[in-house]
């Protein structure tokens, strides 16, 4: 490193970081505080000495990761309440059971943080990274520390905030390398034939510098079909699945090893790799989960949010057709499969059909797929859309009869066909004749019955109806796209039609499930690990409830006394609470605890279950 290199380096960093000369880490054992710039270069030469008694010294390391453990990883008590991230339903009855869960929580989050800023240590400190100079280390830690998660559709980095419980950016070498080569390159003034990258590099911005870099350095990986799945064994160490997904931004839970290695002890994990430009399989762009015995518990891929790349559905389908539990996730399939037709249709400007505008706008059904967040192509399509024409097209109706916005159905209450909106009613009667379709949540928290809404057939969001005593009005309600929310109903009668809960299903005071006699499933739109509650406490007779087929999260029975009603009920995605249960007749066909679940009966029926369980081992 030449003089005239470093002297530069330092007034870059300095531009950056312009309070660093005088900050205490900078002037500790520094005798001149106004001499910025020697303050910085005494900083450097200590940061390299640092190094060098590290590598020479390997008992050091753990010293020196902790240091920096304890300045940039998230405390315990920055991370958001695990109740209102992954269980916003158990908040309500939190006990002391679920302390132990929130310090798993907790503790996972911090050392998965811990092993991704590992990985930046290990390479500087690897005879590997020998050719970067010490200054242009500090600059590309400094800048990766602040880096929150990527945005896939942007290819721009987010902001990182002090509560941010993402793993830090994953480190591309070949990225790194040369964000610091052509750095190096401005700073000892050779020409760059990119002038928006020389503008970029004057700035100093390690995060925009990366961002192009990964840009640059991301691999072509046109031929998706040429690819090879490889499997992750349950009880397996994690580190070379870990290892094989680092520097491609998959979001993947996995690329902490903390997760990882919890995963892997519940089942087996599978990745789909295809090849790099150098022909090697090592790209990921699937990956499936499982759980025990031969369950999925999650599938993903690297698209924005971890939604699975265009094509890309029928590796999965393939992949899962042995599977037990594969008819769960193919009516998801086959949803991006033709999305996938609509969205490539859209793409070269041809007309879109009523039967493919009615499954975009989601007016039958939800567009669920195979991950809890919502496809990007959708909005793509239709934020450019005039979605006042499609609907009316879809409802066979005029375009005044379509209203966008809540004012707009309150304004003509009589003729509004569909709300593409949420709809909020402070009043205890209302009258919606011709209203089918509501697109997000309805809050009704005053309304006493719902004889306003005989036309209604689908509900997009959430129900939320805290005052409701009789739901005879909703004798057309086909689904409820989000969670069902009837604190005060009692009866079910008037459910008749409904077919899916897509969320939550909440009903604290309900007696009886006379009403559900076409329910077919709750939680529709549930992933791991955002399961949702099926909470009925006071029902003792599931009378009404013999179509139910699965409940995508946890069942909470309290009251429930026998399961004869509940014949074609053969899944509970997680925990089962039967606490009344008289008999263990029926529990062997429901699958709960081969998909993790877990199954909580009294005492004497628990230790019924556990011998009826081991004869069946032993048989």
């Amino acid at each position: 490193m030449d003089d005239l290199e470093f002297n530069e380096a330092v007034v870059l960093i300095d531009k950056i970081y312009n309070k660093l000369y005088e900050s205490n880490e900078v002037l500790h054992k520094v005798k001149n505080k106004y001499d910025k710039f020697q303050n910085i270069k005494s900083y450097l030469a200590k940061l390299e000495k640092i190094q060098e008694m590290v590598k020479e010294n390997p008992n050091y390391v753990q010293a020196l990761k902790e240091f920096y453990y304890n300045k940039y990883v998230i405390k315990p008590e920055n991370i958001p309440n695990i109740f209102n991230q992954v269980l916003p339903y158990r908040k309500k009855r939190k006990n002391n059971k679920d302390d132990k869960l929130i310090k798993t929580y907790q503790e996972r989050i911090i050392n998965d943080q811990k092993m991704s800023i590992d990985i930046w240590i290990d390479y500087f400190l690897s005879d590997e990274s020998n050719h970067i100079p010490i200054w242009a280390k500090y600059w590309a830690f400094q800048g990766m520390i602040r880096l929150g998660t990527l945005n896939k559709i942007t290819s721009e980095f987010n902001k990182r905030e002090k509560n941010n419980t993402c793993v830090f950016a994953e480190l591309n070498k070949e990225a790194l390398n040369l964000s610091i080569e052509y750095l190096i390159k401005m700073l000892k003034d050779e020409k760059i034939e990119d002038k928006d990258l020389e503008l970029l590099l004057k700035s100093g911005s390690f995060k925009k510098i990366y961002e192009i870099m990964l840009r640059r350095t991301k691999k072509d990986t046109s031929d998706i079909y040429d690819g090879i799945w490889i499997k992750y064994n349950k009880g397996s160490n994690p580190i070379n699945m870990v290892s094989s997904i680092q520097g491609y931004n998959t979001e993947w839970c996995i690329a902490g090893i903390g997760t990882a290695n919890q995963q892997l002890n519940k089942g087996d994990f599978y990745i789909y790799y295809t090849k790099d430009n150098k022909g090697q399989y090592i790209v990921p762009r699937l990956a499936i989960r499982m759980e025990n015995d031969n369950i999925i518990r999650e599938i993903c891929g690297i698209a924005d949010k971890q939604n699975i790349e265009e094509n890309l559905e029928k590796i999965i389908k393939d992949k899962i057709k042995n599977f037990k539990d594969k008819d769960e996730f193919y009516l998801g399939i086959q949803q991006l499969e033709y999305l996938t037709y609509i969205h490539q249709k859209w793409l070269k400007n041809e007309i879109l059909t009523k039967e493919e505008l009615t499954f975009l706008y989601e007016i039958n059904n939800d567009i669920v797929g195979v991950v809890p967040k919502k496809d990007p192509r959708i909005n793509e399509i239709l934020n450019i859309r005039n979605k006042r024409e499609d609907l009316a097209h879809i409802f066979n109706c005029r375009e005044d009869e379509i209203a966008l916005e809540e004012y707009e159905l309150y304004d003509n209450p009589d003729k509004i066909v569909c709300l593409y909106n949420n709809l909020t009613i402070d009043e205890e009667k209302i009258n919606f004749p011709k209203l089918l379709f509501v697109k997000g949540n309805i809050t009704g928290n005053y309304l006493k019955d719902v004889k306003g809404f005989k036309s209604l057939k689908r509900i997009g969001g959430n129900a939320n109806f805290d005052s409701l005593i009789d739901v005879k009005g909703f004798k057309n309600l086909v689904s409820i796209g989000g969670s069902a929310n009837f604190s005060s109903l009692k009866t079910s009668i008037g459910f008749e039609s409904l077919i899916s809960i897509g969320e939550n299903a909440y009903f604290p005071e309900l007696i009886d499930t006379l009403g559900f006699t076409n329910l077919k499933i709750i939680g529709l739109k549930s992933f791991y690990p955002n399961y949702i509650e099926a909470y009925f406490p006071n029902i003792t007779d599931a009378k009404g409830l013999e179509n139910l087929e699965i409940i995508r999260g946890s069942a909470i029975f309290y009251s429930l006394r026998h399961l004869d009603c509940l014949p074609k009920l053969y899944e509970i995605r997680d925990e089962a609470i039967f606490s009344l249960l008289e008999s263990i007749n029926g529990i062997d066909k429901i699958n709960i605890q081969s998909c993790g679940g877990k199954l909580h009966l009294n005492a004497e029926l628990q230790k019924e279950w556990d011998n009826y369980l081991q004869y069946k081992i032993h048989k």
